[in-house]
Parts: C-alpha cells; sequence; structure tokens
C-alpha cells in the first residue's frame, strides 16, 4: 500500500457512498457520537428508498442524489457501502469524473482488497471494515482488515470512523474477515430469529399474537441490558436464570439435545454456501 498520499488533514471530508440500511445505520451511529454533519455528504440513487429511519439530525442537503453528481462527492475517506453489482457504475463514475479516493473504507462483501484496488486505482489504499446494524446505537461489531500493519495515521481514521460506532475486532487474515461476517454481521437477524420462535411458541401457549411479540421483543431488550457489563456473561445469565432442576433447566437441556449450537454454525455456513462441504 502506497501510503505518500495519505497526508489527510484531522478534518478530512467523509464520503459515504449508499443509501441502504447498513448506510443509514452507520450514518445514523456515527453523527451520534459528535462526527461533525458538515463533513459528511452521501452519494445515493435517485430512486433510494430506506426502510430504515436515519438520525433526525441529518440534514438533507448532505446528499448527493447519483452518480452523475460524483464532482460533488468529498473523496479524502469514502466509506463503500453499496451491493456488489453497483461497484462497477461508481468506478465508472469515477473515471468520467478524473478522480479517486483517497482512502477507501469499504463494507461491501465478498468483495477483496486486491479486486477494490485494481477497481479504484489508481494511488487507492483499502481497509475492509465490515460493521452491522448495530452501528446505529454504536454497538457495531466491526470486522476489519487489515488493520494491525496500517500506518498509524490510516489506523486512526479507522478508529474513529468505526470504533466510534461499535467494537473494532482485527481479523487476522482476509478469509476470516469473509467466514466471520456470516456470523457477526448477519447476527441480529439470528437473534431476532430465534426471538420469533420464541414469539410463536408463546402463541401456541394461549398468546394473542400481539402480547407474545411484544413479551418476545422486551425479552431481547432486557437480555441486552443484563449483558451490557464488563462482569456479565452469555453462560453466568443462562445460569441465573436457570436453577438446578427447573424449567429453564430442562429447557435449556432440551435445545442442547435437540442440537441448537449445530443448527447455529450450520445456517452460518450455510449463508457463506459452504454447508454441503461440511457434510
Amino acid at each position: 500500500m502506497n501510503t505518500s498520499i495519505y497526508q489527510l488533514k484531522s478534518d478530512y471530508a467523509l464520503g459515504i457512498i449508499g443509501a441502504g440500511q447498513l448506510a443509514n445505520s452507520y450514518l445514523t451511529g456515527l453523527l451520534a457520537s459528535g462526527f461533525p454533519s458538515y463533513r459528511c455528504v452521501r452519494l445515493q440513487r435517485s430512486s433510494a428508498r430506506s426502510r430504515f429511519t436515519t438520525a433526525r439530525d441529518i440534514d438533507t442537503s448532505l446528499n448527493v442524489e447519483s452518480t452523475s453528481e460524483i464532482d460533488k462527492l468529498p473523496l479524502d475517506v469514502v466509506i463503500l457501502t453499496v451491493k456488489r453489482k453497483d461497484i462497477g457504475a461508481i468506478v465508472e463514475a469515477l473515471k468520467l469524473s478524473g478522480r479517486r479516493p483517497g482512502l477507501l473504507l469499504s463494507t461491501v462483501a465478498g468483495v477483496s482488497v486486491t479486486d477494490l484496488t485494481a477497481a479504484f486505482s489508481p494511488s487507492v489504499g483499502v481497509v475492509r471494515c465490515m460493521p452491522n446494524l448495530g452501528a446505529a446505537v454504536r454497538r457495531s461489531s466491526t470486522l476489519v482488515w487489515p488493520y494491525s500493519d496500517l500506518p498509524e495515521n490510516l489506523k486512526q481514521i479507522v478508529d474513529e470512523l468505526f470504533g466510534s460506532i461499535g467494537t473494532i475486532w482485527p481479523m487476522r487474515s482476509e478469509s476470516l474477515l469473509d467466514d466471520v461476517t456470516a456470523f457477526a454481521a448477519a447476527g441480529p437477524a439470528y437473534i431476532a430469529r430465534m426471538a420469533v420462535a420464541l414469539q410463536r411458541s408463546g402463541a401456541r401457549l394461549g398468546l394473542d399474537a400481539t402480547t407474545s411479540a411484544a413479551i418476545a421483543k422486551e425479552l431481547c431488550v432486557a437480555t441486552g441490558k443484563l449483558l451490557d457489563s464488563p462482569a456479565a456473561s452469555l453462560t453466568t445469565l443462562m445460569a441465573g436464570v436457570a436453577s438446578p432442576g427447573g424449567m429453564t433447566e430442562r429447557g435449556l437441556s432440551h435445545l442442547d439435545a435437540a442440537g441448537l449450537d449445530g443448527d447455529a454454525f450450520e445456517a452460518v455456513c450455510e449463508s457463506l454456501g459452504i454447508f454441503g462441504n461440511l457434510k
């Protein structure tokens, strides 16, 4: 990585390319952390409509509406939060404008540093940063590669932009980042799916659907709060609820016997397309 071009000012401008839920969650958390909104511009398609509401203090003047307006996007530091199929149009727009990003931080799943460097050359430095929707509440588990070998000034930028929306987890290789993305980035959906199963169980026990859904949601919130201390752990929480020989212990034993661990692992592998190779 050629770092000679990365003499970035401390008040660098940030361009965010993307308008999906992840982009909105990230921008919500970043601005909530105190990052100045005047230093951000987001590029999105004119037809983009998100189902996830961003922070109220995000001024619509921060948005650039289409790739044809890419000349309005600051490129000191660029966070790429698009689908891989959209990368080609962005690269072409940059070429037509005669511009390039300084430091590219990519959240695009499955697109390597090598491929991104080739696509956005010349003189581009690339770091892959894989957050999750927890960014909106500044509790994202963000996987990063490379990290430890980055020059200090680039590491500080990664820390500022992703450490501010949760925890940074450096990966020891790019292949590990790709694999663990199926666990960390998709994790909120899996946890929500478990809550849906509990919700359906409540309904089968006789609760109306609204009440059962409300209790399942409250259980998730309560569990998160109970775990939100340095001394808390998943195992101590389970032990605190499950008294010896009680109904919770019997229920947990059933989940163990039913292979919950294996099912969760297989779901992660299925999302990576490798489950068949493990059989």
